[in-house]
């Protein structure tokens, strides 16, 4: 909310925080800097302040535009709201939501590249959605067995691999105010079932556990949506996505499991594991449910 003669006398600091907190490359190459323009709106008094800058930078760079690939970068910290970018190149255009936990994209990319790109999407969700971590954690650490971990592994990854495509083709749509809750629900029971040592019989427990992946694939879903609103490559966008959240699981599983072979050293130090992440799991369900409301 600056007036123009104060954006005008600070013109090469502004585009200075600008250029740290937007980078814009093309195959790797920032490029070099043509000409940089501040446009401003004008007022009579040159007193009122003014709500929108609008900020035009000329690149020039060493490979062609129409075969490096186009990534943009904008840092979280002005990443306050949501903000919809449309990349353009020749007859093609990419439209991305950039948000805080979704600060970078590179556009343009083959079929191959958005796998790639979405793959690591997974693992990152997965590995920083504390919500489904929780979950993951309270569910295997219920029963240490590896025979119940691949079964109950496959029966969340099917179900929220299910949910998750069918949403991001909008075949199916469940709004995420009602989604949430449901998903800080599964802790709380997965949670109560663990701290208690209740053991249901090995269908009921698959069955519960698809049922509650059902919901957490469209959170996934709902956590993505909006981010390629058009892709050039929705399957790979979608399947890449997917064995990111698998690999992500197999990764947490693995290192769940090597604790508990640590642990099992120690008298009861299993047992203390469970009762642990079923306290923290309660705790931290009660808390999303009761924010989530």
């Amino acid at each position: 909310m600056l007036q123009p003669n104060e954006i005008k006398a600070g013109r090469s600091a502004i585009i200075e925080q600008l250029a740290h907190e937007l980078v814009l490359t093309v195959g790797g190459d920032a490029g070099r800097v043509l000409d940089d323009q501040l446009i401003v709106s004008t007022h009579l008094d040159n007193r009122a302040s003014t709500k929108q800058v609008e900020w035009l930078r000329h690149l020039a760079v060493d490979q062609p535009s129409s075969d490096g690939d186009l990534k943009l970068q904008i840092s979280p910290l002005i990443l306050t709201t949501d903000y919809v970018v449309e990349a353009r190149r020749g007859d093609f255009s990419e439209v991305v939501k950039f948000s805080a936990s979704y600060p970078s994209h590179t556009f343009f990319q083959d079929a191959w590249g958005t796998l790639k790109s979405f793959w690591v999407d997974g693992v990152k969700h997965i590995l920083s959605g504390a919500d489904h971590l929780v979950f993951l954690l309270v569910l295997l650490l219920a029963s240490v067995s590896l025979r119940r971990w691949l079964w109950v592994l496959t029966a969340f990854t099917v179900a929220h691999g299910l949910t998750y495509t069918l949403a991001s083709f909008e075949w199916i749509y469940i709004h995420p105010a009602l989604v949430e809750p449901v998903i800080a629900l599964t802790i709380i029971i997965s949670s109560v079932l663990s701290l208690l040592g209740r053991r249901p019989s090995q269908r009921s427990e698959l069955a519960a556990t698809f049922g509650f992946g059902l919901f957490h694939g469209l959170g996934f879903a709902s956590a993505m949506a909006g981010t390629a609103i058009n892709s050039h490559f929705p399957v790979s966008s979608v399947l890449g996505f997917n064995l990111g959240i698998e690999t992500g699981q197999l990764i947490v599983a693995t290192a769940l499991a090597v604790l508990v072979w640590l642990l099992a050293r120690f008298e009861r130090g299993t047992f203390f594991l469970r009762q642990t992440a079923g306290v923290f799991g309660l705790l931290a369900g009660l808390y999303w449910l009761a924010q989530r409301i």
